[in-house]
């Protein structure tokens, strides 16, 4: 069996890298790594930021034919309740733009409420960063929690008849407040551009304090999802669930 995880940013990735020993495959279009789970294959995908992807990219990440796929990374909160570090399984996958909706694999996400993961109804996929607190709170009319990615991922793994998830863990809670300038000082591959950002801090230092807080949330969730992704994988390839037979149809 061959399971694909996709994460947005090296980052998201680095504490699961560092628990297995992932393998660099040479690819030209996106960074993609291999590991062995009791002698099954798992690939990680490392796509970059926002639900945008060139034919080369996705091209690249289902060149490995995988039998699951998994969207993961951080995510931010738009509802009471879901606290730092949650990991959040949705029952559907939204896109902002359209409205259009994708769904999970029911046994997958049985499996992940069952290992520990927040059953949530709705995870909407923004095409930009989400961080201020009235946005947040317009969003989540519509959904438990926003990202970045999963429905573009999932939609594609549908389309090919594979079965898939989303799984992300909550670095921001409804009511935090990220500096909306975030989303012009990092570049889609995850890369800060360094005097951009050290100008906006200039001009706003109040902020130093939430940026190095949301730093600090963002590692440990990175690394509470690490810990879950490790064990969920893993009794993902020793189910052995290869034969999916085709999910409802996307509205598209």
């Amino acid at each position: 069996m061959r399971v694909l995880v996709t994460f947005a940013l090296e980052a998201e990735f680095a504490p699961w890298r560092k628990m297995r020993r992932f393998r660099g495959v040479v690819r030209t279009a996106l960074p993609l790594y291999g590991a062995r789970f009791d002698g099954e294959e798992v690939f990680v995908g490392i796509t970059g930021v926002g639900p945008e992807f060139s034919p080369a990219k996705l091209a690249a990440l289902f060149a490995v034919e995988p039998d699951a796929v998994i969207s993961t990374g951080l995510c931010g909160a738009l509802k009471p309740g879901l606290g730092h570090g949650d990991i959040v399984a949705p029952e559907q996958v939204k896109f902002v733009k359209s409205g259009a909706t994708v769904r999970p694999c029911a046994e997958y996400l049985k499996l992940a409420e069952a290992s520990g993961a927040r059953a949530v109804g709705s995870l909407i996929t923004a095409s930009h960063l989400v961080a201020a607190r009235n946005e947040k709170r317009a969003l989540a009319v519509f959904a438990d929690a926003v990202d970045m990615e999963s429905f573009k991922i999932m939609q594609i793994a549908e389309s090919r008849g594979i079965r898939s998830l989303a799984l992300r863990a909550v670095s921001d809670e409804a009511d935090d407040e990220v500096p909306e300038y975030l989303a012009q000082v990092i570049r889609p591959d995850g890369t800060v551009r360094k005097m951009s950002l050290l100008a906006r801090v200039a001009a706003h230092p109040s902020d130093l304090g939430r940026l190095v807080r949301l730093g600090q949330r963002s590692t440990a969730a990175a690394e509470k999802l690490a810990r879950f992704l490790d064990e969920f994988v893993g009794r993902i390839t020793r189910m052995g669930i290869t034969v999916p037979g085709k999910a409802d149809a996307v509205a598209v």
